[in-house]
């Protein structure tokens, strides 16, 4: 998706699952070792009302016939610069010479470092199937309001990477970065943070129609090449979302990779929930949807207002996935004060200094959710998952997906325990028909499968 598109339009993937990161606005309309003293400060021009851009992309820079990949019998020709009200297109020559069928592909999911003027974009793709021995015209679209969200007003230089695989889906070739300036490098400051200025100047907000409620820098993570520069929050309608600004200091492409996201101290995410990937020397904005773990309704079971504070684990590893820094734990306060978690509901259990409390139900397409916090008060981190197979509804076994939560000693955790809707149409059971729901989870600490409990919940309904 693209970074203008977010907040009109990330990572994606299940409600509650891991995600792929997106673009900024993409993921912030939702609908990726130490942690320094952050120096916070307020950004300007976060009232801005106006629907009036401070600036606009209007490119102008071209470039030359250029030669970006030629190994292995593949080679990738880049050619002219097209530019439209509302993306901008660069020409591909695809040439497969080898003796056997090949895909190549960029942009996707499980292979990215494209960027544009040193920032991480989102909406540069391509997939193309190629015969062998023949030739493709192909051609990557960068989105003009996901320049613009970035304060990126020309494009200087593109960053463009590719995979290539067999028919079988085997690895062939996977290229870095190929770097390509164009007829604006000379001119173009690539030094400016452009992101920063289009928050203050009020651009972000009219791209993405969206309010910037809390914007402010500080060094709140710095480790493996990786440091984490300012930090915002969109609060905006239906729209709950927090945007990190990454840079890489290093000289290889990373990728900075987050989980057990909690807001105002409550965990919503998995361990696994989002990455992006940063180019040496790049930067990039990972916008983090809220909403995509938690819609509106179950927002309000949960008792989360205002956004206080987001803390998360925060992990780096190499193109080879390498793990370069590990679950280092990351916190930032917008304000003095933090929201407490509500611990409202009929408490269903109470030991070994853990309680869970159920919150009620909330529904989509493929599932009934049973709404659980679970609260930490034990001097351990402790992770709890469901017991597969052990769910079951007045009396009838049922099938179930839940996400498994991470809690720090003092956290609590959001989790819907997911009781498949098509499991209780064999049953017969409609969801206003639910009596009983009986489950087992697993509570541990430490290594896997170390348990403190296993208990085995009943909530009844009347």
């Amino acid at each position: 998706m693209i970074l203008a598109s977010a907040l009109v339009l990330s990572a994606c993937g299940s409600k509650g699952g891991q995600q792929a990161a997106e673009s900024v606005i993409s993921e912030a309309a939702g609908a990726a070792e130490c942690i320094a003293s952050a120096d916070t400060q307020p950004a300007e021009g976060t009232d801005v009302t106006s629907e009036a851009k401070a600036v606009s992309f209007s490119g102008t820079g071209t470039i030359e016939n250029t030669v970006l990949v030629d190994e292995k019998n593949v080679k990738i020709t880049a050619d002219n610069l097209t530019y439209s009200a509302y993306q901008t297109t660069m020409d591909l020559l695809i040439e497969n010479n080898s003796d056997q069928d090949l895909s190549v592909i960029s942009g996707s999911i499980g292979y990215s470092c494209n960027a544009v003027n040193g920032y991480t974009v989102s909406s540069m793709y391509v997939n193309e199937n190629v015969s062998a021995g023949m030739k493709v015209n192909s051609s990557v679209s960068i989105s003009n309001e996901e320049l613009e969200a970035l304060g990126i007003t020309d494009i200087a230089e593109l960053e463009i990477g590719f995979q290539v695989k067999t028919s079988d889906y085997q690895d062939y070739l996977t290229t870095g970065p190929v770097k390509i300036e164009t007829s604006s490098a000379s001119f173009y400051d690539l030094s400016e943070d452009t992101y920063q200025k289009a928050i203050s100047d009020g651009t972000f907000e009219a791209v993405s129609g969206k309010k910037i409620t809390a914007f402010q820098t500080g060094d709140y993570f710095s480790s493996g090449g990786i440091r984490l520069v300012s930090a915002g929050l969109v609060n905006s309608g239906d729209t709950k979302a927090a945007l990190l600004e990454l840079e890489n200091t290093g000289d290889q492409v990373l990728y900075f990779c987050i989980g057990d996201l909690a807001v105002n101290n409550l965990v919503l995410s998995s361990p696994n929930w989002d990455s992006m990937a940063l180019n040496p020397g790049g930067r990039g904005v990972m916008a983090i949807s809220i909403d995509q773990m938690t819609d509106a309704q179950e927002q309000e079971a949960f008792g989360i207002g205002e956004i206080s504070e987001i803390a998360f684990h925060a992990s780096i590893c190499d193109i080879d996935n390498n793990t370069i820094a590990k679950d280092t734990e990351v916190s930032i306060a917008f304000g003095e004060d933090t929201m407490a978690v509500d611990d409202s509901g009929d408490e269903i259990y109470n030991e070994n200094g853990i309680r869970i409390i159920s919150k009620g139900v909330s529904d989509d397409v493929l599932y009934h959710y049973v709404l659980l916090t679970i609260i930490n008060d034990s001097p351990a981190t402790i992770y709890v998952s469901d017991a597969m197979g052990t769910a079951s509804v007045n009396g009838f076994m049922v099938d179930d997906s839940t996400y498994s939560r991470t809690m720090e000693p003092g956290q609590a955790g959001a989790m819907k325990y997911g009781i498949s809707k098509s499991s209780l149409e064999d049953d017969k059971i409609g969801t206003d028909d639910i009596t009983t729901v009986s489950f087992q989870l697993n509570i541990g600490s430490g290594s896997s499968y170390n348990y403190i409990d296993q208990p085995k919940l009943t909530i009844s309904y009347n």
